[in-house]
């Protein structure tokens, strides 16, 4: 009996020994399985300083393998001291071409304006923003409207194509 007994507990043990070793080897092949796809970050901000400051906010990041996809684009940039504004419904930057494209409701504000626009270009390296659609560029005194927009960031400077201006105040 005590023979059985321990035969039986040998046999027992062997058999979750192989068991455990089988539940292993299946657990590795199915994690070996999994790749990854997408990075996503919900509700972030995004602080950096540098000569220049900024915050960036937005609901939702998600990395993609070439591009960083952002929901509700909030950036507050403070440049030699003066603030301004970019926000556009979605953001889209593509890593290899160093572009931020900002799209639906993209408005640009300053102390001394609003930009707004459908799209915009941001070419990172050449700092450059470019669009081809509509632009409506306003103030208290002033209000433009245009189609195609080119921005100098360097040389801070704008050029919008085939433009109606009013001055009101004047």
């Amino acid at each position: 009996m005590k023979k059985n007994i321990a035969a039986l507990s040998i046999v027992f043990l062997v058999s979750v020994f192989i068991l455990n070793e089988i539940n292993k080897y299946m657990t590795g092949e199915s994690l070996s399985k999994i790749k990854y796809t997408d990075a996503q970050i919900n509700d972030f901000l995004l602080i950096g300083r540098n000569s220049d400051k900024f915050v960036l906010k937005g609901n939702k990041l998600i990395e993609k393998e070439d591009r960083i996809l952002i929901d509700l684009f909030k950036l507050d940039y403070i440049k030699d001291g003066e603030p301004f504004k970019i926000d556009a419904e979605k953001g889209v930057y593509f890593k290899n071409r160093d572009i931020l494209k900002l799209s639906n409701n993209v408005k640009i504000r300053t102390d001394r304006f609003i930009l707004e626009t459908s799209i915009l270009y941001i070419f990172t390296k050449k700092r450059v923003a470019k669009s081809n659609q509509k632009v409506h560029l306003y103030s208290e005194n002033m209000d433009t409207i245009g189609k195609g927009l080119f921005i100098n960031l360097k040389k801070e400077k704008m050029i919008i194509k085939d433009v109606r201006t009013v001055f009101r105040g004047i």
